[in-house]
């Protein structure tokens, strides 16, 4: 129960802080980055699991961004473009998906 507490939380700061703006400021790449940092797995670099990439990070990187590319030409405007693409690319648990990715995304402009 604590954790789910502290969870709660920090989901919480990071949406007043992150925001739900749509990701205009975002370029695709920077996008792809936050989304690589957030699944950051050997087997399955940027999450890519529909096609076998064989832990090819190159690989994997070229099929997020065409994901990336492909779901913003399906996205109809509305909401949020991160939950919309999660809610595809990450579906059981797409909520925490866009929280971490918006907070890689503003944590890496801040770093610029």
């Amino acid at each position: 129960m604590r954790n789910k507490i502290l969870w709660l939380l920090v989901i919480g700061l990071l949406l007043r802080f992150v925001g739900n703006g749509e990701c205009d400021p975002y370029t695709v790449k920077e996008i792809c980055r936050a989304i690589g940092r957030v699944e950051n797995s050997e087997k399955y670099p940027y999450g890519i699991q529909s096609i076998n990439t064989y832990g090819d990070k190159e690989y994997a990187r070229k099929l997020c961004i065409q994901s990336i590319v492909n779901n913003y030409k399906r996205w109809d405007k509305q909401g949020d473009f991160l939950e919309f693409m999660g809610k595809r690319y990450c579906p059981p648990n797409w909520e925490r998906w866009a929280v971490m990715v918006k907070y890689w995304l503003v944590r890496y402009k801040e770093e610029q």
